[in-house]
């Protein structure tokens, strides 16, 4: 089960920061800038990067903004050059699309279903990997994935949707297999709106960057 993030406030009250990748605004995260974590911030839209940029300054945090397309393959490396400067203590994978209303497999489009593989899946695993190595070195780090109750059974008219969550589930359990030895937790979440992200972790005090993805 996962607990509210104030179950574990002892962890994160540190000097971290919050990496947040997003399409739309990441439930939660107001009360970790709150806690004194600064962000970057990472989306498509230059014009939600400095009104989110705007709202989490005025709680008093330091905010990086970037933009990218996670709906593209290429341009994974500018995030890393950007992020290897940081000590990253916690990444959620929140990034994700669905279809804009149940359909059957054949009325949608290649482009929309390579975009959503892209989306739901390469940034997982692109991101993953990018922080995964520093966490390992530091033996310290939490990932979330943040899935779907779709994921949990084949949901028809959201075939590909649904399909995708399920690899998160799996890599995020899988994950954490094998590397909960080193320190670093790996929490797949099938949650819903409102549902809290965060549970248990390892994370100490010494983490000074936090990412959330969505």
């Amino acid at each position: 089960m996962y607990k509210k993030l104030n179950d574990y406030s002892p962890v994160l009250e540190c000097n971290l920061s919050c990496i947040l990748l997003a399409e739309d605004k990441t439930r939660g995260v107001p009360e970790l800038a709150k806690r004194g974590l600064n962000l970057v911030l990472i989306s498509r839209s230059e014009e939600k990067l400095k009104s989110t940029a705007k709202e989490f300054e005025s709680l008093g945090v330091e905010v990086k903004t970037v933009q990218f397309d996670f709906s593209k393959t290429e341009g994974y490396d500018k995030i890393q050059k950007i992020l290897v400067n940081y000590d990253i203590g916690v990444l959620v994978n929140n990034v994700g699309i669905s279809y804009d209303h149940p359909d059957y497999y054949l009325q949608n489009s290649d482009d929309f279903y390579e975009s959503l593989v892209n989306i739901n899946v390469l940034s997982l695993l692109k991101m993953t990997k990018i922080v995964l190595e520093g966490m390992v070195s530091r033996k310290r780090g939490l990932i979330v994935h943040v899935s779907s109750l779709s994921g949990l059974s084949p949901t028809p008219f959201l075939t590909v949707y649904s399909a995708s969550k399920v690899m998160v589930n799996f890599f995020g359990q899988a994950l954490d297999a094998e590397y909960k030895s080193q320190g670093v937790s790996s929490q797949p979440g099938c949650s819903f709106t409102g549902q809290p992200l965060l549970g248990k972790s390892s994370v100490v005090e010494e983490i000074s960057y936090f990412i959330i993805m969505e």
